[in-house]
């Protein structure tokens, strides 16, 4: 009597166990296709309202290109290239790690600054320097490549006060 009731015991272990596995599986299947597409548009308008949200811009700097950024039905994040080759990220939502919105992995965080009473922290990865800040709506990046840290406030300073 003892042997049957550890055997069924150890059968709805298995079952437990198996079919626990199945559902991890699943998630990382699920995860694993929810996909970010880029879609490159032609204006800031047409940017804004695939996105849903308005997006700063550093006045008198020429933008070349403009991508929404996410699902293919949900676009969540903006990206904007300028003429000399600096980049806006603007992101609705929160973000854990500095590379949720600017992409790069791997960077080292070297100041935290402050403009208009928003926390900037600024990062650099090789021969890109960056700033992150994020508010109760929206998370930021603005990076530039081949510059200094002032160069990088002073263009902070526009995008913010904007």
């Amino acid at each position: 009597m003892k042997k049957i009731g550890i055997i069924i015991l150890l059968i709805c272990s298995i079952t437990l166990l198996v079919g626990c596995d199945k559902k991890e599986k699943t998630k990382e299947k699920k995860n694993e296709n929810a996909v970010n597409t880029l879609a490159e548009v032609s204006s800031r308008k047409e940017l804004e309202d695939m996105v849903g949200f308005k997006i700063p811009t550093i006045e008198g700097k020429e933008i070349i290109n403009y991508i929404a950024i996410g699902e293919s039905n949900k676009k969540e994040q903006a990206r904007l290239y300028y003429q000399d080759g600096s980049e806006f990220n603007i992101k609705k939502g929160t973000i854990k790690k500095q590379e949720e919105i600017s992409g790069i992995h791997g960077a080292e965080k070297k100041d935290t600054i402050k403009i208009e009473k928003i926390n900037i922290t600024i990062y650099e990865y090789e021969e890109t320097i960056f700033g992150v800040w994020k508010d109760n709506e929206y998370a930021y990046a603005y990076l530039m490549q081949n510059t200094d840290k002032e160069t990088l406030t002073e263009n902070l300073e526009k995008l913010i006060k904007e």
